[in-house]
């Protein structure tokens, strides 16, 4: 990698839908000359994969979504803030959900929420420092949405939310006392049904 690029990152994605936007995003900047690379976190050769780009040409800046990457430190500082390369992370949760996706420190470092509530949480009650902004950023465009008419279609609408892994969840689910998992299964059981009210206890559980 010679020309101009943009370094990404990506970590825990349920069906990898956070690596897919990452190169709907990152591909679209080729328009200003930018190419790109994608490093997964996961991946056991990931730290050997980003040393092997610093050391070929360091990156115009660096881009992640929920912080992924951002706060890699070096000497006790921010590792990107003391190679002069900025970072862009797009985060879609609130701050009080995972406080530590929100940490990074340092020069060059730039947050974009989806949220307004979002922002103010980082900028007034977390008194952030990085610079922070709000952004509406489209879902990308599906060009295959209307192969199939919708007249014949099996279902008229799916709603799929997949932030984080389910099965994971429900595993430390059933590790939980029995009264909680209970409760934590009856309450989704509720959800799911379209119950309005959140002020009635899921029945047969005694807290």
């Amino acid at each position: 990698m010679t020309s101009p690029y943009v370094l990404g990152f990506v970590g825990e994605n349920a069906n990898d839908i956070l690596l897919w936007w990452s190169h709907e995003i990152l591909k679209s900047l080729s328009r200003y000359g930018l190419g790109y690379e994608i490093v997964d976190l996961r991946k056991s050769d990931a730290f050997q994969k980003v040393n092997a780009f610093l050391q070929k040409k360091p990156p115009t800046f660096c881009f992640s979504f929920q912080g992924m990457g951002m706060n890699a430190q070096n000497e006790q500082m921010n590792a990107w803030s003391s190679m002069n390369i900025p970072f862009i992370s797009y985060l879609g949760d609130n701050p009080y959900h995972m406080h530590s996706l929100h940490a990074a420190r340092g020069k060059g470092l730039y947050l974009l929420y989806s949220c307004r509530d979002f922002l103010q949480t980082y900028t007034e009650i977390l008194q952030g420092k990085n610079v922070a902004s709000l952004i509406r950023y489209p879902y990308p465009t599906n060009i295959q949405a209307d192969e199939i008419p919708w007249n014949e279609r099996p279902l008229n609408a799916v709603f799929v939310k997949t932030a984080v892994n389910t099965t994971l969840i429900e595993e430390n689910w059933n590790k939980a006392p029995k009264k909680i998992s209970t409760l934590l299964y009856e309450s989704s059981k509720i959800a799911l049904g379209g119950s309005t009210e959140t002020d009635v206890p899921p029945e047969n559980v005694t807290i």
